[in-house]
């Protein structure tokens, strides 16, 4: 039976695992990141599952030593297996328990083999300790490399992260020789340090994100239960996503006007012509095009052109074309969730009980759905925003109090030793495996929405590149053992930290050590996650970043108020050209459905006008027929698409001539206007009266067909 469960929670594991992946990770990511960061994310996500079978069976496990070291014989002879570092008998407990009638220990359901545990920890360990340290750096380092072969990226890979790692590999050795010569440490000693010195960085890390996220998570949950607060929020990201747009869309024009200079200094025949003509690629520019020699002329720097100086370029020109592919994606999808929660509240009040929605069509069944997203689901949040603070304000509390051990103030320690004494498994790995949730949800949520720059940002819809996956893996990685680590000690489970008395540790312990490395750090632990909680609370950080004039949604602040006017306007001017791109396929989708009518005694087959999709009528929905609208199917509205995708793997790079190799795509140029000046998108500054103007584009720009270039970052 504890096979049975140790395996069904794997396959959860990896279901979740799979889930998360495919929602995040570009359709375009190599077969050897997706493996990657789904093995590294199912390491991180295993504790979930794993850590409470552990909690269980070694409550079992000292609950027979206990009884063992009780019996006579044992006691007077002294017999190995009553040392509670002694664990030759341990294997040999169960059966032992089973065959005396006096043995009162019931064994969990889920019990394993205490192999089972240790072979898994130490996959966990040792896997996560050589992905975090030596694969995923140069992994990650290799996949944004702009080289343009195998051994260059790897050369490239190797010297940046030989700079990072090898000044922090010196400072290791020496405060490791330092503690070594001071504490005199054996071989183990040493193994000791080495282990509690990576769970550091972890453990450090997670005071940092834990702090917020507890205060962070119940707020952003109230706040989605909250309509009206909900869309002045997303007012205010519409606001911040277009400046964002408009820098990536300058940003890229400033990139391609330099890869026109370098295709005009560089003629065909040159030997670097080949990587000048990958590079136009990436940039969604003809090769074969002979219009790029005037930039030189135009006043160009001269500039000494080198393979290593086109792979700097080509790595600017995927870094521009992704950013700015996720930005139309995000647009997209911030309008739509705009529209959904507008329509919540129009929906309010209406005394049918019937759902109606301002875009697209009815909803299949429209009674359903009013009470789905009117009454329960909005119910459902405040219940779940309300558990979340009563959750948050325990785990606080918890995290204060865990070195208090008589009395014992920790909810957790409290909780999880009275369902110990009773034998009560169930509750024991229901509670521990609420508890791990609660934790990765604070902590992990933090890591997903948080936003370096643009090195690393985790978007949905499949908009995330190799890069970002494989940091955030990284970093999910090193907060693993931290996790577990931290609710171990919370519920008094760890002898070195709590200094209570245990029969045997934890098999996670006995892999991962403990955190006795450095006492000073759990005595501040829980002062520095109280001051970053309340520092999240009155939202600190975010009005510092407004008075250096970064944009943060701060509600009473006045900066926050103009971006959410703005905001709004963006997102009803879209939503104006939506509406009147959904007029134009219908005009043509009923046009193209009388002239199909017509011409159906023409016809070798049959045509159901009445709702069959035929490629003609279906091209007639998208607005293809006369330059409408454009599309708005699943896959444009994500950002990507397989027939506008360039295919590299028929490509030549060792041809100067570009038709040898392959032919240029036959879309993907960008859009421009009668006077050749290139199309933006509509801002507050473009006033209202060009909206006209802006039907041709209008949300085709960001829904139907958006730049797919920046999802080539694999190559």
């Amino acid at each position: 039976m504890g096979v049975a469960v140790f395996s069904i929670g794997i396959l959860a594991t990896i279901t979740g695992t799979v889930y998360l992946v495919r929602k995040y990770g570009s359709p375009k990511l190599s077969y050897g990141v997706q493996f990657l960061v789904m093995f590294t994310w199912f390491l991180a996500f295993s504790i979930l599952v794993i850590l409470p079978l552990d909690i269980s069976a070694t409550v079992y496990i000292n609950c027979i030593k206990v009884w063992y070291c009780q019996l006579p014989n044992v006691t007077a002879q002294n017999l190995e297996g009553c040392s509670p570092t002694e664990d030759l008998l341990i294997p040999h407990l169960p059966n032992i328990c089973n065959s005396f009638g006096n043995c009162t220990c019931e064994a969990p359901y889920s019990f394993v083999d205490d192999s089972l545990l240790r072979n898994f920890w130490n996959v966990v360990f040792w896997s996560s300790q050589a992905l975090t340290w030596v694969i995923i750096p140069l992994t990650e380092a290799y996949f944004s490399a702009g080289d343009f072969s195998f051994g260059q990226k790897m050369k490239t890979s190797l010297r940046e992260n030989a700079i990072v790692y090898g000044s922090a590999l010196v400072i290791f050795f020496i405060v490791l020789v330092y503690i070594s010569v001071k504490e005199h440490l054996g071989k183990d000693g040493l193994k000791t340090v080495i282990v509690m010195t990576s769970n550091t960085w972890g453990l450090l890390a997670l005071i940092c994100l834990l702090g917020y996220g507890i205060v962070d998570y119940p707020r952003s949950m109230w706040l989605k239960a909250n309509p009206e607060q909900h869309l002045r929020y997303l007012y205010f990201r519409a606001a911040t996503l277009s400046a964002e747009m408009e820098d990536a869309e300058h940003n890229e024009e400033e990139v391609n006007a330099e890869v026109k200079n370098v295709a005009g200094v560089v003629k065909q025949g040159d030997p670097l012509r080949k990587y000048v003509n990958i590079v136009l690629l990436r940039a969604n520019l003809d090769p074969g095009a002979a219009d790029y020699e005037d930039y030189r002329a135009g006043g160009a720097k001269e500039t000494e052109l080198t393979r290593a100086s086109l792979a700097k370029l080509h790595a600017k020109v995927k870094a521009s074309k992704r950013v700015l592919n996720r930005c139309q994606c995000q647009w997209d999808d911030l309008v739509q969730h705009a529209v959904d929660v507008q329509d919540n509240i129009a929906n309010r009040h209406r005394d049918d009980h019937v759902f109606h929605r301002s875009l697209g069509g009815p909803p299949k069944r429209p009674h359903a759905e009013w009470m789905w997203r009117v009454k329960i689901k909005p119910g459902l949040m405040y219940l779940a925003s309300f558990v979340c603070v009563g959750a948050s304000i325990i785990l606080l509390w918890s995290e204060l109090s865990f070195s208090k051990t008589e009395p014992t103030l920790s909810v957790y320690a409290l909780l999880i030793d009275s369902a110990a004494d009773q034998q009560n498994y169930a509750s024991l790995e229901f509670l521990s495996f609420i508890t791990l949730l609660y934790l990765c949800l604070c902590t992990y949520t933090v890591i997903f929405r948080i936003r370096l720059f643009d090195f690393f940002y985790l978007v949905p819809n499949r908009q995330t590149d190799s890069r970002s996956m494989l940091f955030g893996a990284m970093i999910l990685s090193r907060l693993t053992p931290a996790i577990c680590l931290n609710f171990i000690a919370m519920a008094h489970l760890d002898n070195h930290v709590n200094h209570i008395t245990l029969e045997q540790d934890l098999y996670f312990t006995q892999i991962m050590g403990h955190m006795d490395l450095f006492n000073a750090i759990n005595t501040y632990i829980p002062i520095i996650m109280l001051i970053i909680a309340l520092a999240a609370f009155f939202s600190v950080g975010s009005r510092i970043l407004t008075m250096f004039g970064v944009s943060r949604y701060v509600p009473d602040d006045p900066d926050t108020e103009e971006n959410v006017a703005e905001g709004k306007i963006l997102i009803r001017r879209d939503i104006r050209r939506r509406e009147r791109g959904e007029g134009v396929a219908m005009r043509n989708m009923a046009s193209t459905r009388r002239r199909l009518k017509n011409e159906a005694d023409d016809d070798d087959g049959v045509i159901d006008v009445r709702g069959t999709t035929t490629s003609e009528l279906s091209k007639a929905e998208r607005g293809d027929d006369d330059g409408g609208w454009g599309s708005t199917t699943k896959k444009a509205s994500r950002g990507w698409s397989d027939e506008n995708d360039l295919d590299f793997e028929d490509f030549d790079p060792s041809s100067n001539n570009i038709s040898d190799g392959m032919s240029f795509q036959k879309g993907g140029k960008k859009k421009r206007d009668k006077s050749g000046a290139r199309k933006t998108y509509g801002r507050v500054g473009a006033g209202a009266d060009d909206d006209e103007a802006l039907v041709g584009r209008g949300a085709g720009s960001r829904r139907g067909k958006p730049n797919k270039s920046a999802l080539f970052d694999d190559l």
